[in-house]
């Protein structure tokens, strides 16, 4: 989380940069990377079920400085910027304006996508995240259920913000991103 009184104390001005995932694919990657890559166990419906019902608003309570703050003033005023990895290519975009930087300085190659079923470095083949809509039924329904919602609002109201925020950014900018 953000140490405010750190930021406070910097002579030159900071720049508060985070990036979120949508909550149920975050929570189902996570349990993808641990529980069936570094585990090494089977990946089931039950299991993938247990994992999403694990999950409770676990990024709002690692990025938010006290728990009164609001994602959207998160989003707004406590971040200079927010990304969102569902739309990295967009964000990078839009993070480069917003430094005023040139886009070259954005550029970047994947690695270390653990999604594609890549070694991690060690010799382990990390298994790859098919992503929520190649989920089974089951699993893409608690996902987008009232349980799931209930157990995180602060980070779906989160991830909503900065996708609202992006695109108003994008909007703001028109159809010239240079």
């Amino acid at each position: 989380p953000p140490n405010m009184r750190l930021l406070a104390s910097l002579r030159m001005p900071a720049f508060l940069l985070t990036f979120v995932r949508a909550p149920a694919e975050r929570c189902l990657s996570h349990y993808y990377h641990e529980q069936v890559s570094r585990a090494e166990r089977v990946p089931t419906t039950a299991s993938k079920l247990h994992a999403l019902a694990s999950c409770s608003n676990y990024v709002y309570d690692y990025i938010a400085p006290n728990r009164d703050e609001l994602p959207a003033t998160l989003v707004r005023t406590t971040f200079s910027f927010v990304g969102v990895v569902e739309l990295f290519d967009l964000s990078l975009v839009l993070l480069a304006s917003t430094l005023g930087v040139p886009l070259r300085s954005v550029l970047y190659l994947a690695s270390k996508n653990s999604s594609a079923g890549m070694s991690d470095g060690n010799g382990q083949v990390l298994f790859g995240n098919p992503g929520l809509t190649h989920e089974p039924q089951e699993v893409r329904e608690y996902a987008n259920g009232a349980a799931f919602h209930r157990s995180n609002p602060l980070d779906l109201a989160l991830h909503e913000e900065a996708v609202k925020r992006l695109n108003e950014r994008a909007f703001e900018m028109g159809a010239d991103f240079g």
